[in-house]
């Protein structure tokens, strides 16, 4: 794909969605028993967090299936994520469900959803930390909002982990392009080369620095 495609929003759009179910996958599985640990040893009402870990494990199992609707709202016996942040949103568990609410809503392309959501979520995990702002990014991407976009991975990218801030760095450069802000652009991109080298984005990113390099002229 070359980098002249991205002039046009479509293109524009499948660049920043690239790989980003992955990116969901990866930092689900990684955080998920971390953040369920962590909030449970230092909750004051751990009942409490356990139950809304027990409860919470079948809109869990219908998220991983892409079972959206079931995963937000319950199946009539069991609790969707709504229902887990109704009853248990003081909790950690709580607050991860509107982590999985916000990715949710944004797989079923509601992008103000997912902004609203992510807003409230508040990570403590450096992976979860860069993943909200990352999909914050992706959500105004997909509304057009290229600027608040930029602004958001950049936020993302800031947060320096290594798994993701690249992939942030990348798409930050690739709305930078589309804003004509080609300063910001090779900045971006440069960023990858220097401060992630054995990232394979590395390399990916070297025609897009020449190729913003002679669009600054």
């Amino acid at each position: 794909m070359s980098l002249q495609d991205t002039k046009q929003s479509p293109t524009l759009l499948k660049l920043i969605d690239k790989n980003q179910k992955n990116i969901f996958t990866v930092v689900l599985i990684l955080v998920v028993g971390l953040v369920a640990y962590t909030g449970y040893r230092k909750l004051y009402f751990p009942d409490l967090e356990r139950e809304a870990i027990e409860e919470s494990f079948f809109a869990k199992e219908y998220f991983y299936q892409d079972s959206l609707e079931l995963a937000l709202h319950g199946d009539g016996q069991n609790y969707g994520f709504m229902d887990i942040i109704d009853h248990y949103g003081a909790t950690p568990t709580g607050n991860l469900a509107r982590y999985f609410v916000g990715v949710s809503y944004y797989k079923q392309s509601n992008y103000a959803g997912t902004l609203e959501m992510l807003a409230d979520f508040q990570p403590e995990d450096i992976l979860l930390k860069t993943n909200r702002f990352g999909i914050m990014g992706d959500a105004c991407a997909q509304m057009g909002n290229y600027q608040k976009a930029q602004e958001y991975y950049e936020k993302a990218a800031a947060v320096k982990s290594t798994l993701l801030a690249p992939v942030y760095l990348k798409k930050a450069g690739i709305v930078s392009l589309q804003l004509k802000d080609f300063d910001k652009a090779l900045s971006f991109f440069s960023k990858i080369a220097t401060d992630f080298p054995e990232d394979p984005l590395s390399q990916e990113v070297k025609p897009y620095i020449a190729k913003t390099k002679s669009l600054q002229q």
